[in-house]
């Protein structure tokens, strides 16, 4: 047989050189459905422009790849005339249209559903800023009931106000409040 240095295809073409040189069928089958696994998926936008994905990368992966902005408000996909949800893993030769909505927002979840690195840091900075926002919107609402009770603001006593209802952070605790998930 042929040796190789290095891994990767050379291996690869080396088993299947073998394998096909002594009609070994399992070492064969090995061979093709390791490389099946790992391969690149590349789709089509609606325009006909090509793509390339991770292996089972999936609807929100592309919608990521064509922009931002496009991956934060996706809701799901159309693939042959048909609507599938974010998650569902792409096929190569597909043509994928990604179905957005104004009002959908990234969620800390949607990073198990991506496979690409692109995709999964601009959902975690998404959902950072998001958190953000919310949880300063939940700051000023507290800090605007306590003012109409005539309550000071005081750090010690939110801190432990949050540690009492149950929170870590004070980030999630404002984020609850600006949520409404919280009786202030």
């Amino acid at each position: 047989g042929v040796k190789s240095s290095g891994g990767g295809v050379d291996a690869w073409l080396a088993d299947i050189r073998s394998a096909l040189e002594t009609g070994n069928e399992s070492l064969l089958t090995r061979s093709l459905a390791s490389e099946q696994k790992e391969r690149d998926v590349y789709v089509f936008s609606p325009k006909g422009d090509l793509y390339r994905l991770p292996p089972h990368a999936t609807v929100l992966d592309f919608a990521y790849t064509i922009h931002s902005g496009v991956g934060n408000h996706c809701v799901g996909g159309r693939v042959g005339g048909k609507n599938v949800p974010i998650r569902q893993e792409l096929e190569s030769g597909q043509t994928v249209e990604i179905i957005t909505q104004n009002n959908q927002t990234p969620k800390a979840e949607w990073v198990s559903i991506a496979r690409s690195s692109h995709a999964k840091a601009k959902i975690r900075a998404a959902v950072r800023e998001l958190t953000a926002h919310e949880s300063a919107l939940g700051k000023e609402m507290l800090e605007r009931k306590m003012m109409n009770r005539k309550v000071e603001w005081d750090e010690a006593l939110v801190n432990q106000l949050i540690r009492k209802a149950g929170f870590k952070e004070s980030l999630d605790f404002f984020k609850a409040i600006s949520d409404n998930r919280l009786e202030t």
